[in-house]
């Protein structure tokens, strides 16, 4: 899941500052136009597109994904264009989750409604699973340094690119367990390929040694994946949108 942290990257300091100028807004007020300024609420808008790995809009498949606004407990779905709509949102701070089955799902967090402002707007863009399918994985070491040691990773691709040849996202997922997924690993390698369906691949990537020292068994599986890579610190690495279907399981022992 990709996410979008809309206001500050200090969530507490964030809501204070708000809170802190409604309490003061208030306190300025009548007890009248008090209930006046609680009771406003204000109107979220916004547009879904749908694109697939290799960047092409998918228009054909605008309608039917769920948008859920946290913290009022209520959703909707897009229209046949991907247009969406909440109204009479009351003034408070809400996490918007888009979400369609086949599709990487999205989150933006903080995002503050004030009541009686123009309506804002919103654009999303959600990521198709890769549809890149690696076969026959396999794994060859070749050297190692202090820091890390290089394998060659081989297979096959088959994908549904638009043109003959293309670019082609793929990461390596490697863990020292043989239950690696794109879930559960340890490391990961991004590469761009530029290869044909069907096309047979070779590439090189380094493991680091803090997770795979010398004696140790490397476990690997390669999927294809969307435009987009991001950090999550909570996770303390790199998280993959669109990630595809897994290869088979290839392993090798570092010497």
């Amino acid at each position: 899941m990709s996410v979008s942290r809309n206001v500050s990257r200090n969530k507490m300091n964030k809501r204070s500052i708000i809170y802190a100028s409604l309490v003061l807004l208030l306190l300025s007020c009548s007890d009248k136009t008090k209930d006046e300024v609680l009771n406003l609420v204000g109107e979220i808008r916004g547009k879904v597109y749908f694109i697939d790995e290799f960047g092409v809009v998918l228009g054909q498949d605008f309608e039917s994904a769920k948008v859920t606004l946290e913290g009022a407990e209520t959703f909707t779905t897009t229209t046949d264009f991907g247009d969406f709509v909440f109204k009479g949102i009351p003034t408070g701070i809400y996490n918007l989750t888009f979400e369609k089955p086949g599709f990487s799902s999205h989150r933006i967090e903080d995002y503050r409604v004030l009541g009686g402002e123009e309506p804002l707007y919103v654009v999303v863009t959600l990521d198709e699973h890769s549809k890149t399918r690696v076969s026959n994985l396999s794994l060859y070491y070749n050297y190692s340094t202090d820091a890390a040691s290089w394998i060659t990773v081989e297979g096959m691709f088959t994908h549904n690119a638009p043109f003959f040849r293309h670019y082609v996202n793929v990461v390596a997922f490697l863990s020292d367990s043989p239950d690696v997924s794109p879930e559960d690993y340890l490391q990961s390698s991004p590469t761009v390929l530029i290869l044909m369906d069907g096309e047979n691949f070779s590439t090189s990537i380094s493991v680091s040694s803090a997770y795979f020292p010398s004696g140790s068994t490397v476990y690997a599986v390669m999927c294809g994946y969307a435009r987009e890579t991001f950090y999550d610190p909570e996770k303390g690495r790199f998280e993959y949108s669109g990630v595809g279907t897994p290869s088979n399981v290839a392993s090798i022992q570092i010497p």
